[in-house]
């Protein structure tokens, strides 16, 4: 069913200037022009069956495909994922030009010994009148002042 969704949703959107896709995993790590999922990503998940249609139905040859064509009607495409490990954030650009961010946020408060790196969590802005989608990583404790 969520297949059929994500199919039906790249078939038809056209009045936007963005389409999100939110993930918890690493299921892009065979995306042509990312980097080695290990830099950005504690888990890859490369032989996750996007379909029950077939056993070889995966990220690259099923939904990238449906987000290549909706990036060819001027809807510029973003995928993110969360959970993506300690310390290990990303923003890349496949070869397509389609938007991979990788964000995630571990319990540092809880470790401190582990003060190696300190969590970062993707904030977006939205600017309608530039048609702009901006994002950036920022450090967690900024966003509440401590």
């Amino acid at each position: 069913r969520q297949y059929k969704m994500i199919e039906q949703v790249c078939d038809t959107v056209t009045d936007s200037k963005f389409l999100i896709f939110l993930k918890h995993h690493n299921i892009w790590s065979k995306v042509p022009g990312l980097p080695d999922s290990e830099k950005y990503s504690h888990a890859a998940l490369p032989y996750w069956n996007t379909n029950c249609s077939s056993v070889d139905a995966y990220f690259e040859n099923t939904i990238y495909e449906l987000q290549k064509k909706v990036q060819k009607r001027g809807i510029k495409v973003i995928n993110v994922m969360g959970d993506s490990g300690w310390g290990k954030v990303g923003s890349n650009k496949s070869d397509d030009g389609i938007y991979f961010l990788a964000s995630g946020i571990s319990e540092t408060h809880k470790y401190p010994e582990k003060t190696y790196f300190k969590d970062q969590v993707l904030v977006f802005k939205h600017v309608p009148k530039k048609d702009e989608l901006k994002w950036e990583f920022q450090l967690l404790d900024s966003l509440y002042g401590k």
